[in-house]
Order: C-alpha cells, then structure tokens, then sequence
C-alpha cells in the first residue's frame, strides 16, 4: 500500500514539474511528455518489482525537492527580469503612445519585442483595459502594485503618456531605495554567516579539548543563544529604515 500512496506523490509531483517547466519555458507538449515519461518510468519499475525500498523512497524525494527548487529558481528568476525590464516597457509604452499609437497597439508592440520569461511577467497586461482584469489574481505578489498603477493609468484618457512619465519617475525612486536594502540584507547575511562560523570554530575546538560531548546541555544551550543571536541581527536589521 505505502508503494501505491508514493507512486501517486511521485507521478503527481511529476505532472506539477512538467506543468511548470512547460509554462515557463513554452516547451511544446510532446516534448513535455517526453521529460513526463523519463520521470515517472523509475516509479512504475519500482511500482513493479517492490524492491529497494529506500532507493525508492529516496527517488520520490529527489522529485519532491526538485519542484521546491525550480519553484524557487521560476521566482527568483522572474524577479530578476522584472526588476531589469519593468522601466524598459514604461518606456517603450511612452515611445509608442507619443508617436501617435493607440494604447492597445502600444502594448502589442512590445509585447512583440520581449523573450518568454518577459511574456510570463507581462501576460497581465494584454487585458490590462478590461475591466473585468483582477489585479489581486496575478500569481506573483511583488507586481501587483506595478500592474494595478498601469491599469489606472492606461485606463484613462487623459495624458496618459505624462502619468506613465510620473509612475516611471515614482518607480526609479523605489529602485533605489530596494538596492539599499538590498545591500543591508546582504550585510546581515554575512554577519550571520560570521557569527554560524565563529561559532563552529569553537564548538570543534571545545569539543576536541573539553570532551563537550560528555555535557549535552551545554551544547543545547549554545544552540540556543545562537539560534537567538541570529534572530536579533534580523531583527535589528530589519528596522533599518530611510528617509525620503
């Protein structure tokens, strides 16, 4: 039985990896079932012959962690093109609509210059006129407030290439003030990083010299001041903040 429910984890976790790669990637079908096959044949084999266990378990594993892994690549990703082509598209919109071009074909436009990742982003903003266009809906968060700005925007009929120019101006603002926490964060990480090694260093030291493993609770209680170190450099990291 416990072969049957991990068979059916295994293939689903499968079908999600492929789903994903497929619309990310805009890999055509029959190629998605290809990569579909070679994953899930170790699974029936295993179904089948009801031998290696942990093999088996170990397999079903790697699956599991592969869709959290490419989910976390898929985002950071996306983020990465948003963050470097998001003025980029502002400023092909205020191009089109200045030469006289209509909102809608603005759009078509870029929209005819951008690679797969940007047309994952951007999707929304081929119905960004309809009013029945739900900004709450868009799967990544972190844009939501990019798209409910260009929809107020585009939607309106006055000026709109100026309010485009504000929004952009608004934005490049934002930017700067996301690299600076993005500097900070990095700054964190490394003391954290500084503090997990200083700390190892001196746990084999101790261990080696102190015969630490004969006092366990002393072992348990340096977990715990440094697992509360590290929340208090977040911590205090976090509260950093800047004035406009």
């Amino acid at each position: 039985m416990t072969y049957y429910v991990l068979s059916i984890i295994g293939i689903i976790s499968a079908n999600r990896i492929i789903c994903r790669i497929e619309k990310s990637f805009f890999i055509n079908h029959k190629n998605s079932l290809t990569i579909f096959v070679f994953l899930t044949t170790p699974i029936y084999i295993f179904l089948i012959i009801k031998d290696h266990y942990f093999i088996f378990i170990l397999y079903i594993g790697l699956i599991l962690i592969s869709l959290i892994f490419f989910s976390i690549f898929l985002e950071k990703k996306l983020q990465n093109v948003f963050l470097t082509t998001h003025l980029n598209l502002i400023n092909g919109l205020i191009l089109q609509i200045k030469s006289g071009h209509s909102v809608q074909k603005a759009i078509s436009e870029s929209f005819l210059q951008m690679n797969n990742f940007e047309m994952i982003i951007y999707e929304p903003l081929r119905s960004i006129q309809k009013s029945d266009l739900d900004i709450k809906r868009i799967p990544q968060r972190w844009i939501q407030f990019y798209f409910f700005e260009l929809q107020q925007i585009l939607s309106s009929e006055i000026r709109v290439s100026d309010q485009l120019e504000m929004f952009k101006q608004g934005l490049k603002v934002k930017n700067r003030f996301i690299q600076r926490t993005s500097q900070v964060s990095l700054q964190i990480k490394a003391q954290a990083l500084v503090a997990c090694l200083v700390y190892a260093l001196i746990f084999a030291l101790s261990y080696y010299q102190l015969d630490l493993i004969s006092s366990p609770w002393v072992i348990f209680f340096s977990l715990v001041m440094l697992f509360l170190g590290l929340i208090l450099i977040f911590k205090i990291g976090g509260k950093i903040k800047w004035k406009i």
